[in-house]
């Protein structure tokens, strides 16, 4: 009688918890986005709520440029920034599966001519240094070049960090330099192998991976700064040097696809993409951030690390996996709670809100955890 009892109390406590989220109140959450937006005088944004295997939530706000009335809508594109490095991560943990690479292989087997300042580092940096931002390499996001393989005989003009493997440098210049790895491994662009093993897959059709495709869908937003108080759009921003950092284009509905394949066990559609483990171990805490990091994405986070792609953190107990993009005129933010499979993207084309994303993330996880 007793188990019985406690039986009927865990699924109400159950259903509960699955029906806060199914009936999560779009009016309300439109009401409170829409003040946001105006009170932080945030052009237009995008956002999707993923919960299991749905879309429960997906709108637009605003508009496409300031001054004009073509609406945004959950369709619309913006440049991804850095979620982009999340997909190059994976494609490594592809070929870890594959038996081609492994995460602590050194760089210096997959790309000929690497050198930097430092011949320790030289022949120790390792693929997983790379995708955990800490190689040590300094300064390496400011170099340039016709196509990434000018940027490897720069590399040794670069000063090194005396934290190596401690500190997070060179952002997007190592995972360029993870895209050249896949390149050499697969005999195939970057672009063409996030292609064929994880858009084309995923059916991710609204997502491109250079700009000059991107600008031919018919729907997209222009980037927007705020200058001398005034709100101003400014053009796209061609990131082809560094596409595997933050090349990928894309908007919500897409996005959603991606959050909801983090927890998905590695299988899409039936068929297997990447391994449970290999999945679960590119979400592990490799290495600790930054501390503005945890102020940017989970100011109550108790604690902020680096994984592969992913920056992890603590959420009222469970782990909370996400990324921010970020551009002079864009913000992008994942979130994904893996055990509830439940995920948040939020798009918007003014730069720097990340502050106004926290607050709709806590909005939508209150709705849920109440």
């Amino acid at each position: 009688m007793k188990r019985c009892f406690l039986m009927q109390i865990m699924i109400f406590i159950l259903v509960g918890n699955l029906l806060n989220g199914q009936t999560l109140s779009k009016a309300k959450l439109d009401n409170f986005i829409d003040s946001l937006i105006r009170q932080n005088s945030i052009p237009g944004l995008s956002i999707a709520v993923v919960y299991g295997d749905s879309i429960i939530y997906a709108e637009g706000f605003g508009v496409k440029k300031i001054g004009e009335s073509d609406s945004i809508n959950e369709h619309t594109l913006y440049e991804a920034m850095s979620l982009t490095k999340s997909f190059t991560a994976t494609i490594i943990g592809t070929l870890v599966d594959e038996g081609r690479i492994k995460w602590t292989d050194p760089v210096i087997n997959y790309i000929p001519g690497f050198k930097t300042s430092e011949p320790y580092i030289t022949q120790t940096l390792t693929i997983q240094d790379l995708l955990t931002l800490r190689s040590g390499l300094m300064d390496g996001d400011t170099l340039s070049g016709q196509n990434r393989k000018d940027l490897i005989p720069k590399i040794q003009n670069l000063k090194i960090s005396n934290s190596f493997r401690l500190t997070q440098s060179s952002y997007n210049l190592n995972y360029a330099l993870v895209g050249l790895i896949e390149e050499s491994v697969l005999e195939k662009s970057w672009e063409d192998i996030v292609k064929i093993r994880i858009l084309t897959p995923l059916e991710m059709n609204e997502t491109f991976t250079d700009l000059p495709t991107a600008l031919c869908y018919k729907n997209v937003t222009l980037p927007h700064i705020t200058e001398k108080g005034e709100v101003l759009s400014i053009n796209w921003s061609d990131y082809s040097l560094y596409r595997p950092a933050e090349g990928i284009y894309s908007n919500v509905l897409d996005l959603a696809k991606w959050a909801q394949f983090q927890y998905s066990s590695g299988v899409i559609n039936n068929k297997p993409i990447i391994k449970p483990e290999t999945l679960d171990y590119i979400q592990q805490p490799q290495t600790i951030a930054l501390d503005f990091f945890r102020e940017f994405f989970n100011p109550e986070a108790n604690f902020m690390t680096l994984s592969h792609g992913w920056f992890v953190s603590d959420y009222k107990g469970y782990k909370l996996v996400q990324m921010g993009g970020l551009s002079y005129g864009t913000t992008n933010l994942i979130s994904i709670i893996p055990s509830e499979k439940i995920g948040i993207i939020i798009q918007s084309n003014k730069g720097f809100v990340f502050d106004t994303f926290v607050k709709i993330n806590y909005k939508i996880f209150e709705d849920f955890f109440r």
